[in-house]
């Protein structure tokens, strides 16, 4: 598992992959190789569910600071 594969996976829902793949010169073939592999996929998964959390957690505040029930 490559940082620079981490890195990718994290801003993926942010920035076009085949961007992201240039930044640290990595293919969009290895890249998603890596996110399908078996290891690799907890990873993303965990990535993805942080994210789901980060999103509810907002979602929360702002609906505390509108009173919205």
């Amino acid at each position: 598992m490559s940082n620079k594969h981490l890195f990718i996976a994290a801003h993926a829902n942010d920035y076009m992959v085949s961007l992201l793949c240039r930044l640290p010169d990595v293919s969009r073939s290895r890249f998603y190789r890596f996110r399908s592999s078996q290891p690799e996929r907890q990873v993303w998964v965990q990535l993805q569910e942080r994210r789901d959390q980060e999103l509810l957690d907002m979602i929360g505040t702002i609906r505390a600071i509108m009173n919205i029930h």
